[in-house]
């Protein structure tokens, strides 16, 4: 009957353990799991170590290990009775220490997992747990369990000297983890949660975690999250921190460890800086601790992402604030403003009017790529024509129109369109564009990837154009683009344009710089200071005016 039932037990382990397999549905081994087996093995092992040396049947099964010794050379001691038991036992244990440093010392990870795999696995589906032993995990437990055995095998050659080495008090398993998160890898737990009808994340930080998950399955794999150690974020850290900022073409879809690998010798290429690292980490790790909250990732789970610490770098100092005089000479010197030049990447017309747009409304780059036809309107009453910044306008391709400080009294805006835009013909395009029946100022910028603005599919590429022409130098820290805002913020104060006027026309202001008197009256009268503005350069001089493209 004995037989019977231990047959019977095996017989059940094997069937649950195939029936989880069937399903992919293995027992989830993590930090706590593991910490478990390891002690459950320590207090087996010395409990059967006590029990033996007072088990006269066990002494004599055990003269084997004695004869053993004998051959060996061991002298056993004839003033004590035991002493050739205690010789044979003290001569297994430290064949078997001598064998399992060893393997520590050198790092042997296949003759850990073969010495202790087996074991491992056995132990583990006594105790009712069966584990996936390709994983990570599985690997790690082996390591541990060669870890304990030589600090097994030391206390047990310690009571072979006479000492009092107590057994441990038998580990209470940890709350097993749910069955409903198995299998799932931590990517698919993550891009599930960020699209939920609750979270409410923009575009933009869906976009990081995707390119941080991205990354991170390139580097480590697809794991799940009790897979996902320390350890290994650390080497997806080390990896990302090798990334060029960077890279070709032909080199665009390679994964991290050949993109690292390919490049480690290119000291010319910089690399990922620590704030975009950082940002990703930090993405990372408010996923994991919503999925927590989610039930989608066990909350006895520790992030892997948390407490790490990014050297902090020394932010690059601007060369300027804004284009000098010769660097405005430069932009409006490329062949899009004196040879009607229209690059593919250049959107159509949006390479000549968006900088001419940005230098003389000093807009943010997305305000201007937004522009409807109809924001370039006459006043009926004086016959003067105007452009506006709003959000209450629907674009063709990105929907509803923002504005960074939208719902504050200072984002929209209203100003005359400057003299110098007339005379190189905006009022042209702008009815050449009502002719074709067009609802956008610039009807060729599309959406880029998941971004919720448009100004991104010509900026990058109008980054290049710019080096590209020698206007300014890459990895300088100026931006290509951007720059105008502080440019037309320079020519406005050697302009005296009043700072409130300033505020009003770049929809930009102090929340903490208000006075009882800004609640009082209309603000429009401030947008007819743009009149003021007078540049380092005469714009018309460098700028042949707007004229139909041949190739419309």
């Amino acid at each position: 009957m004995d037989r019977f039932l231990e047959a019977e037990a095996q017989y059940a382990a094997i069937v649950a353990r195939a029936e989880k397999l069937a399903a992919g549905a293995f027992d989830t081994l993590d930090g706590p799991l593991i910490a478990f087996l390891v002690e459950a093995y320590r207090v087996d092992e010395l409990a059967s170590d006590a029990a033996t040396r007072l088990d006269p049947k066990a002494k004599a099964r055990g003269e084997l290990a004695t004869v053993a010794a004998e051959r060996a050379g061991y002298e056993l001691s004839p003033h004590r009775p035991t002493a050739r038991w205690a010789q044979g036992r003290r001569f297994a244990i430290e064949g078997a220490l001598d064998v399992y440093r060893a393997y520590s010392a050198d790092g042997d990870l296949e003759g850990i997992l073969g010495a202790w795999a087996p074991l491992a696995a056995s132990m583990a589906l006594e105790k009712g747990y069966v584990l996936d032993q390709a994983s990570q995990a599985f690997r790690d437990l082996c390591v541990r369990l060669n870890e304990t055995a030589i600090s097994v095998h030391q206390a047990e050659l310690q009571r072979l000297d006479g000492q009092i080495v107590p057994t441990p008090s038998t580990p209470e398993p940890p709350p097993r983890l749910d069955k409903a998160t198995t299998g799932r890898s931590f990517r698919d737990i993550i891009l599930q949660l960020i699209e939920k009808p609750h979270s409410g994340y923009t575009e933009t930080t869906k976009e990081r975690v995707r390119g941080g998950l991205r990354l991170l399955v390139e580097a480590v794999g697809d794991l799940r999250p009790e897979e996902l150690t320390r350890e290994r974020v650390t080497a997806f850290l080390d990896l990302l921190a090798q990334k060029p900022a960077k890279v070709s073409k032909a080199d665009v879809k390679l994964k991290l460890p050949k993109l690292v690998a390919a490049y480690a010798d290119r000291q010319d290429v910089p690399r990922l800086t620590q704030k975009t690292r950082e940002a990703y980490v930090i993405a990372l790790n408010a996923r994991w601790n919503e999925a927590q909250r989610d039930g989608d990732i066990h909350e006895g789970l520790s992030s892997p992402f948390s407490g790490r610490k990014f050297r902090r770098e020394h932010s690059r100092q601007r060369a300027a604030m804004g284009f000098s005089a010769d660097e405005l000479t430069a932009y409006f010197s490329t062949p899009a403003y004196t040879e009607g030049e229209r690059p593919a990447g250049g959107k159509g017309e949006a390479v000549y009017w968006i900088p001419l747009l940005l230098l003389f409304t000093g807009a943010r780059p997305e305000e201007v790529a937004q522009l409807l036809v109809e924001d370039i309107y006459q006043d009926e009453k004086d016959g003067r024509w105007f452009i506006r910044f709003t959000d209450t306008g629907i674009h063709p391709v990105k929907g509803r129109q923002s504005l960074k400080s939208s719902g504050k009294d200072w984002g929209p805006r209203t100003f005359p369109i400057p003299q110098t835009l007339m005379d190189l013909g905006l009022l042209a395009y702008h009815r050449w564009l009502q002719d074709r029946k067009e609802l956008a100022l610039f009807p060729r910028l599309r959406l880029k990837g998941k971004r919720p603005g448009i100004f991104a599919s010509f900026g990058e590429w109008m980054g290049g154009y710019v080096y590209e022409h020698g206007v300014l130098q890459p990895d300088t820290g100026r931006q290509p683009v951007r720059e105008f805002r502080h440019t037309w913020s320079t020519a406005a104060r050697a302009s005296r344009i009043p700072k409130e006027a300033m505020q009003y026309i770049q929809g930009h202001k102090d929340p903490h710089d208000r006075s009882a008197s800004d609640a009082y009256g209309a603000r429009d009268a401030l947008g007819e200071r743009i009149a003021d503005l007078q540049l380092p350069v005469d714009v018309l001089k460098l700028v042949k005016p707007w004229a139909r493209s041949s190739s419309e």
